[in-house]
């Protein structure tokens, strides 16, 4: 990322304080012109300086905001308008910075999930490529004077450390070519969707992710609907959001359902990434006619979850990471030293 660019830490920052600007009496542009005076970084400046220019010549802080659709995604320009459109902006805008925070910690969440068995499986990785290029190099000539025929698993070993230090500016070309296809390839829509399905569908991570896309596919539905958009509006801002991808096939169908005159509940009964035990509580919630509600609570219900899921995440993957790296080490030393217990039996 470069240092310049418009991050989503910086996405929040702008949002809470034209939220609080807004709710605090300033109008929008004068909002917008203050921010860009106040703040110290030079992409939230540059934003700011373009959604002014926009403002100046359309008053509508949505259209100004659809302006730079690499900033302000469809979900965040949809709340807004709904806003404009009920009369509550200021609380459209402080639920967004309420719902990009909860973004943020669950991305947080994720990351410390993931953090842990990355860094062990990192510097194991390094552990066992200095292994290769440095020390079983030595060995080889050793081998060559025992005059034995050296095991399967030596061989193999050999062959991956003349790979390693052969080849070593081949693979390094191959990672960071590997790098730049993944980043590149994550722009697409259609490869968040696949990945985030790859994710929800893994044994240990995969709830912490699922209980993630749970808790943001619900705050964003119930911040939608908060800020006067329709039910159908809601779904499909949410369905083009990229942070719900893993959901996305889902609220498309629920979306259709509602179209042919379906409630939500019904709509969302044959979920896959959506928990089925949320469906009955969404239709008591809609039947009580507290939609928004029950969206809110399932929101809160998941956050906590997640949380919970991501202590036995953490808690499960240190006992495997550790024997994970004890194996593949101890797999390297005894294909190291197979040849010398079968050159004493030969002595012998």
């Amino acid at each position: 990322m470069r240092a310049n660019a418009f991050r989503e830490q910086d996405l929040l920052n702008f949002t809470r304080e034209l939220a609080f600007s807004t709710t605090g009496g300033l109008d929008v542009r004068a909002a917008v012109r203050t921010i860009e005076e106040q703040s110290t970084r030079e992409a939230v400046r540059l934003v700011a300086r373009r959604l002014s220019m926009s403002l100046s010549t359309q008053p509508v802080l949505s259209e100004a905001l659809a302006d730079q659709p690499d900033v302000f995604d469809p979900l965040f320009v949809g709340v807004v308008r709904a806003g404009e459109r009920s009369g509550k902006l200021a609380d459209s805008l402080d639920r967004l910075a309420r719902l990009l925070d909860q973004g943020s910690l669950t991305r947080g969440a994720l990351w410390r999930a993931l953090k842990y068995p990355t860094l062990c499986t990192g510097v194991a990785g390094a552990v066992v490529l200095a292994l290769l290029a440095l020390v079983i190099p030595q060995f080889a000539s050793i081998y060559q004077s025992m005059n034995v025929e050296l095991p399967a698993a030596t061989r193999a070993l050999l062959w991956s450390s003349t790979a390693v230090v052969e080849g070593w500016p081949l693979m390094l070309l191959a990672s960071i070519g590997l790098w730049q296809l993944t980043v590149r390839c994550a722009r697409f829509a259609g490869v968040r969707r696949a990945a985030g399905a790859a994710v929800t569908s893994m044994p240990i991570v995969g709830s912490v992710a699922r209980h993630g896309t749970a808790a943001r596919t619900y705050g964003s539905i119930h911040t939608c609907l908060a800020s006067g958009s329709s039910i159908l509006e809601a779904l499909s801002l949410v369905e083009s959001s990229p942070h719900t991808a893993a959901a996305h096939r889902d609220l498309t169908l629920a979306r259709r359902a509602i179209e042919r005159g379906d409630s939500l509940a019904g709509a969302l009964r044959g979920c896959r990434t959506l928990p089925r035990g949320d469906v009955a509580l969404l239709s008591v919630g809609a039947e009580a006619g507290n939609l928004e509600g029950m969206l809110d609570l399932l929101n809160r219900v998941h956050l906590a979850a997640l949380e919970a899921a991501v202590g036995r995440c953490t808690a499960l993957a240190e006992p495997v990471v550790i024997v994970g790296m004890g194996l593949v080490i101890g797999s390297i030393v005894l294909a190291v030293f197979m040849p010398n217990v079968r050159f004493i039996n030969n002595v012998g």
